[in-house]
């Protein structure tokens, strides 16, 4: 995180606004003084260095006489529970498990609220945790309810049916496929390998050796980061961009407060904004940490209790990316500041709606003030994910150039070509999910990008990709072909988010 600072639209001059979330010469210590009630707490930069004459935002903080108005904590539930997922599929073995299907559908689902009172399953390492169960953080919530597209139950629609552009393409599965059903499918390949009754053989100088972890399928699939990554963004990236902050959201008749919660401080405005910052994933003092420290752990103890608060000590999603990404490109001729800008336009637009709060209206300027905030925040998100499937399409081809003919060097080899291939396919999916992308047409339909004198649209993108990697065993020209195609992938990125060349080729 540099202090490159958005120009934060620049002249918000309504905002009392004193800068913009950066941190990359910063000590990770974060300094906050007390503003008006409405505002945030913040700091001023004095970085000599600072690219910027805006000053630096240390908190996502906001409050009413001294009442927090922020509270986004069925978010940060939601986020515990793609992580458990995970772990939950990291942890399964072969024979033992074959219940791993329903259990993970459960997990999912949350009937009735069953699973509010289980173990949290998540580690910060040598720290506790202050919440050891799903409703010590938000009761009731479940990861079904909010995937793109909804769901059907008993034959009839349910959930977020509303929160899919057109149909959903890319996964392999037939036409008119709900994400849901795609994860549901996956839950159910899982069960399928935690049954089989042998290992996955792979050949390792001319002998078939065993894959161990039970989750990686023979064609190269490593259905524990597929899942993970296709919820981050089926659910997470999704309900960010296209619900809480989408382009129909009404902020201006949305500054009393909601039916059942007229006893919270906050407007429903600001409850949404504050979810959609939810779903980003950073801690509140994320703006005051550098890159480095951000890739580094996804926890921080910084009020050093020697416990993690997942409320506000925890990173997730797609906010530990923005920062691996930015540091991927800080030694190069034009670095990102992924981390910065989106800080920077979520602080100047949860300011736009909490002073309209408090002023009972939104004015025509203010509207499209924060319009242009919440467009930076969902392309900068995007832009972040975008960058990631960059990343993961080089690892991919730097794992195919160390085949050995048809052998693989060990069986790391292997499992780190499905890791790769599978985390870059579950983000890559979720760039369908924003109305805000560049990939689209204001149509909503899959935009024609122009990558050197051809062109190609998302869905290409998805379908050169594949269902799975090729593999070691794959004729010469069959290898040849897909990293052509991922090549082609990558080029299709670079244009539509005009990637500096450098930081593609070495992200």
């Amino acid at each position: 995180m540099k202090k490159t600072a958005l120009a934060l639209a620049i002249a918000l001059s309504s905002i009392a606004l004193v800068g913009c979330g950066s941190s990359s010469s910063g000590s990770g210590s974060p300094t906050t003084s007390s503003t008006a009630s409405s505002t945030a707490s913040s700091t001023t930069s004095s970085s000599a260095d600072s690219s910027s004459s805006a000053a630096v935002v240390n908190e996502y903080a906001f409050s009413v006489e001294g009442d927090s108005t922020v509270s986004y904590t069925g978010q940060t539930a939601r986020h515990v529970m793609i992580e458990d997922i995970k772990s939950m599929i990291g942890s399964m073995t072969k024979g033992a498990e074959t219940g791993i299907t329903d259990r993970l559908m459960t997990l999912y689902q949350n009937p009735s609220n069953s699973q509010d009172g289980e173990a949290i399953l998540l580690k910060t390492g040598d720290f506790t945790l202050d919440q050891t169960v799903y409703s010590d953080i938000s009761a009731g919530k479940n990861l079904q309810g909010k995937i793109a597209g909804g769901y059907i139950a008993d034959g009839t629609p349910s959930g977020e049916t509303g929160t899919l552009i057109g149909e959903f393409v890319g996964s392999g599965m037939p036409a008119g496929t709900l994400p849901s059903t795609y994860v549901e499918a996956m839950f159910t390949e899982l069960g399928a390998l935690a049954a089989a009754s042998s290992d996955v053989m792979v050949s390792v100088a001319g002998e078939p050796q065993a894959v161990t972890a039970p989750y990686i399928s023979a064609q190269g699939v490593d259905y524990q980061q597929l899942v993970q990554k296709f919820l981050l963004m089926a659910v997470g990236f999704s309900q960010g961009v296209n619900d809480y902050l989408k382009p129909s959201r009404d902020f201006a008749n949305e500054l009393g407060k909601a039916e059942g919660k007229e006893d919270k401080p906050y407007s429903t405005a600001e409850h949404h904004f504050d979810e959609g910052f939810g779903y980003f994933g950073a801690i509140p003092t994320y703006s005051s940490y550098t890159d480095a420290e951000i890739s580094t752990a996804s926890y921080i103890d910084e009020d050093a209790s020697g416990s993690i608060n997942l409320k506000n000590e925890y990173n997730f999603g797609q906010s530990i990316n923005c920062a691996k990404r930015d540091k991927g490109t800080a030694s190069n001729a034009n670095p990102t500041d992924f981390t910065g800008d989106i800080s920077a336009a979520l602080y100047a637009g949860r300011t736009i709606v909490a002073e309209a709060t408090a002023a009972g209206s939104l004015s025509a300027e203010q509207e499209d003030q924060l319009r242009t905030q919440i467009k930076q925040v969902a392309l900068t998100w995007e832009m972040c994910i975008a960058a990631t499937v960059v990343h993961y399409i080089n690892d991919v081809k730097s794992d195919i150039a160390k085949f050995d003919g048809t052998d693989y060097v060990d069986v790391a080899h292997f499992t780190d070509l499905a890791k790769h291939w599978s985390e870059m396919k579950g983000f890559a999916l979720g760039l369908q999910f924003s109305p805000y992308s560049p990939l689209r047409t204001e149509m909503g339909t899959f935009a024609d990008i122009t990558y050197g004198s051809n062109t190609a649209t998302l869905e290409d993108v998805l379908t050169w990709m594949g269902v799975a990697p090729v593999l070691a065993d794959a004729t010469d020209a069959d290898k040849e072909s897909y990293v052509e195609a991922l090549d082609s992938a990558r080029a299709v990125l670079q244009a539509a988010y005009d990637f500096d060349a450098d930081n593609v080729a070495n992200w």
